[in-house]
C-alpha cells in the first residue's frame, strides 16, 4: 500500500488544542478527510470534543469529510471564524485608512456609497478585568482568496460598481477598526444589502481568527475550541 505525505497546518484555537501549527504527517493508502480529522482529534481531547465545529480545507478550499487526501497536499485545519491595491480583499498590520477606501470606490455614476466600520469595543470579563485588545490571526492565502471571490459575487448579484474589504491582522487596540467595507453603487437599496452580504459572508467563511487580550494578560479565544 503506498503511503503518501502531506502537511498539515492548523490555526487559532485548533492550533492551541494539537500543541503545534504545522506537521509533516505520513499516512500509509489515501485517507479521507473526515479520516485524517478523527486521527488528529484521537490526540487532543479538545479537538475531539470540537469535531462538528471544525472546517477543513485542501489547498486552501474548504473539503467535505468524503474528499480524498492526494500525496503533497495542504491540510488546514480550521476552527470556527470569526480573512496588490487594486483587489477587492486586503489584510493589514496597519490602521485602516477609511477615507483612502472611499476615495478608492467613488465614481461619477454611483450615486450611493456604504461604509461598514467593525471596531474594537470595550469589554470587561465576568470577574470584572477589562479588556484592552483583540489579535487577529489568519490562513493568510486562504483568506484573501475567498474574500475576493465574496466581493466578486456580491458586485454582481448586486450590480455594485465597486466593493472592498479590508482586514486587520495582529493587535487591534480598543476603538481601532479590526474590518472595512466600502461599497459603491448607482443606487442606495443595492449600496446597502451589498455591504450587509459582504460582512456577514466574510463573518461566516473566511478564515480569521481573534483572541481577546485582557488587562490581567489572560488571553481566550473568541468562537474557539
Amino acid at each position: 500500500m503506498p503511503t503518501i505525505r502531506v502537511k498539515i497546518v492548523a490555526f487559532g484555537s485548533a492550533a492551541d488544542a494539537l500543541g503545534w501549527s504545522e506537521r509533516p504527517l505520513e499516512w500509509a493508502g489515501q485517507p479521507t478527510v473526515g479520516a485524517l480529522l478523527d486521527h488528529l482529534a484521537s490526540s487532543s481531547p479538545r479537538l475531539s470534543a470540537a469535531l462538528s465545529r471544525l472546517r477543513v480545507a485542501v489547498n486552501e478550499r474548504y473539503a467535505a469529510p468524503d474528499q480524498p487526501i492526494c500525496d503533497g497536499d495542504e491540510v488546514a485545519i480550521i476552527p470556527p471564524v470569526s480573512g496588490g491595491s487594486e483587489s477587492s480583499a486586503r489584510l493589514t498590520r496597519s490602521e485602516i485608512d477609511v477615507p483612502a477606501l472611499v476615495a478608492e470606490v467613488s465614481h461619477d455614476d454611483c450615486g450611493a456609497i456604504a461604509t461598514f466600520i467593525g471596531t474594537v469595543r470595550a469589554e470587561t470579563r465576568s470577574d470584572g478585568t477589562p479588556l484592552r485588545a483583540l489579535e487577529y490571526s489568519a490562513h493568510e492565502p486562504m483568506a484573501l482568496s475567498m474574500m475576493e471571490d465574496i466581493c466578486r459575487r456580491t458586485r454582481t448579484e448586486y450590480n455594485l460598481h465597486k466593493a472592498v474589504v479590508v482586514h486587520r491582522l495582529g493587535v487591534v487596540p480598543l476603538g481601532q477598526a479590526s474590518i472595512v467595507i466600502v461599497i459603491s453603487a448607482g443606487h442606495r437599496a443595492e449600496c446597502l444589502d451589498g455591504c450587509r452580504r459582504v460582512i456577514e459572508a466574510v463573518k461566516a467563511d473566511a478564515p480569521i481568527f481573534k483572541q481577546e487580550l485582557w488587562g490581567d494578560d489572560r488571553r481566550s479565544w473568541v468562537d474557539g475550541i
